[in-house]
């Protein structure tokens, strides 16, 4: 709720039965007009004293519906509850239908031009049903959410939108946008039930198969790194004839995970992810900056340094150039620059270009709000090759500081 903007459900969670039972017998006790007023009050989370007004208005509450209120309410220049779960008691305690026709003022009252996407909220909570064109209002609302960094509300918005949304494909593809969103706030268990409702769709092959790296990608974030492995490299494969683009980005992470999890815990792991990203379709004439971190860490793994050594240099200093203030620049940041990056300027023992790689991806992340990206920088030297490797590389003669943790929280 908190982190969603005001844009999560009212309803967060049980409240305390000695509290609960004392606010239900205050509203019970209060004019109906009054608790009706309260009750509408409730249904906004932002406590704009003018639009509970003109809501009421349309709902025939008048002034004399305040004063009744004092107890557990006051109605000023804001509305200002005299408990935080007032507001949860006074939510919980109007009908759905009453609910709905309340929700529904409030839309009515909300200016769209100032502000679309509390007007599609409500307009959201007042629909009996799937109806298009309010799931396409707050499809529109997420991609604002989006952009100035508000990824749980984005998430929430994605969620209610595709919960509204009548066709089939267009329902899944909106539920994997939330699941997507809401694993970039941080928030992985709620991306995994978001995924299990996309999955319901049912999805189309192409879907399925993001819906299997998303999978991975939240499995790496829980560190369930020989999970994580295994279902980055069946997404990586299902996408191979549908977009091999996608396809090599999930083979990176792959490969990433791979590196991290190391042979102890996935024996063969590295070199299966390797040959598997080395026979992949290959990257387009422009290579883009993934293609790039790809070729040189599988040619790494396959290769050794002494081959590989020339293209990592190319890799790092393509992640360090990157413009990290455009959307392109950060999703790159992020897919390529983060562990994988970090691993190759720890591998030349760059300690410059890790420093730039990882301050640029903590601010990154502040900058969009998203939590996963800026989780700590990795503590030990990744298992890329052990000491007694035949193909020792230049790593081989570095000492191994420990970096510092970066958090996007601010």
């Amino acid at each position: 709720m908190q982190l969603a903007g005001g844009f999560g459900l009212p309803s967060a969670g049980p409240l305390d039965g000695r509290i609960e039972d004392s606010f239900t017998r205050q509203l019970e006790a209060m004019p109906a007009q009054t608790r009706r007023l309260v009750q509408l009050a409730s249904a906004d989370p932002f406590g704009d004293a003018a639009l509970v007004w003109r809501a009421a208005g349309r709902l025939g509450i008048g002034l004399e519906a305040a004063p009744p209120a004092a107890g557990l309410a006051e109605f000023s220049a804001r509305v200002r509850f005299r408990h935080p779960l007032v507001r949860s008691a006074a939510y919980r305690s109007a009908s759905i239908s009453a609910m709905r026709e309340m929700h529904g003022a409030l839309a009515e009252a909300t200016d769209p031009g100032i502000d679309p996407d509390r007007r599609a909220w409500h307009r959201a909570r007042a629909v009996p049903g799937p109806d298009e064109d309010v799931a396409a209002e707050l499809e529109r609302s997420a991609g604002r959410a989006q952009a100035r960094g508000g990824l749980a509300a984005a998430a929430a918005f994605l969620e209610r939108a595709a919960l509204l949304t009548p066709e089939p494909d267009r329902r899944a593809r909106r539920m994997l946008a939330a699941a997507r969103a809401m694993r970039e706030a941080g928030a992985a268990e709620a991306a995994l039930g978001l995924l299990a409702q996309a999955a319901a769709g049912p999805p189309d092959e192409l879907q399925a198969a993001q819906m299997e790296y998303l999978r991975g990608q939240v499995a790496y974030d829980q560190r369930r790194g020989y999970d994580a492995v295994r279902l980055l490299l069946s997404a990586a494969r299902l996408l191979e004839p549908l977009n091999s683009a996608l396809a090599r980005e999930a083979y990176l992470e792959a490969l990433t995970a791979a590196v991290f999890v190391g042979e102890e815990f996935s024996p063969g792991g590295m070199r299966e992810a390797a040959e598997a990203a080395r026979a992949a379709p290959p990257a387009a004439a422009a290579p883009r900056p993934a293609d790039v971190v790809l070729d040189a860490y599988t040619l790494l793994l396959t290769e050794g340094y002494v081959v590989a050594g020339p293209a990592l240099r190319r890799a790092l200093d393509v992640l360090v150039a990157l413009d990290t203030g455009t959307s392109d620049g950060r999703r790159w940041l992020f897919l390529a620059g983060g562990r994988a990056g970090i691993t190759i300027a720890m591998d030349l023992c760059d300690w410059e270009s890790m420093q730039i790689l990882a301050a640029g991806q903590a601010q990154a992340a502040r900058d969009v709000g998203a939590l996963v990206p800026a989780r700590c920088l990795p503590t030990m030297r990744p298992a890329t090759w052990s000491r007694s490797s035949s193909q020792p590389g230049p790593a081989a003669a570095c000492s191994w500081p420990v970096p510092t943790c970066s958090t996007g929280s601010g």
